[in-house]
Order: structure tokens, then sequence, then C-alpha cells
């Protein structure tokens, strides 16, 4: 996890992109984001907005709440994907 801290430079936002990619398709509200990850509202608001403004998650606004959720984007995901399981396997590795 440390390591994906230093490539996406928040955990927060590491922390969003696991749970969305471990759920494609799924989206989450805002407040529902930060009870699950255990993570202060305003953290979760702004780093969403990051990854949304990236392109890598797109979000949705019904009435006063706002959905975010993985951009559909096969190439991202795909290199999220193998972001995700090469540095797992390295943490594993430097476990052993």
């Amino acid at each position: 996890m440390k390591n994906l801290r230093k490539i996406f430079g928040s955990g927060t936002r590491v922390g969003i992109l696991k749970l969305l990619l471990e759920n494609r398709g799924q989206e989450y509200y805002v407040r529902e984001l930060s009870k699950l990850l255990g993570m202060p509202t305003n953290a979760i608001y702004n780093a969403s907005n990051d990854l949304i403004t990236t392109g890598i998650c797109k979000h949705r606004e019904e009435k006063w709440k706002k959905f975010i959720l993985l951009e559909e984007n096969p190439e991202v995901v795909e290199a999220l994907h193998v972001l995700f399981n090469f540095l797992q396997d390295e943490k594993n590795n430097n476990n052993d």
C-alpha cells in the first residue's frame, strides 16, 4: 500500500480505486465510501474529485448525493489491475 501511495499520492485515492476495482460496475455514494474505508467524508470527496478529473472515475449526482464509479475504459482498468496485482505480489514476496 505504501508504494501505491507514492504513485497516487494519497492513501484515500488508493483505497477508493481498490474498492472500485474489486467491485467493478458498482457505484458508491461518497458517505458510503467514507464508512467502508474508515476515512473522513471530506477526504473521500476531495480524492474522488481528483479521480474524476483524471478520467479514472466518473460520477453522477442524484438530488444532493454524489455517486462515484470506475470509468469503464478497458485500457485504464487493465493497467490498474496489473499495477495493483504487481504491487501486491511484491508485498507478498517481501514478507517471505
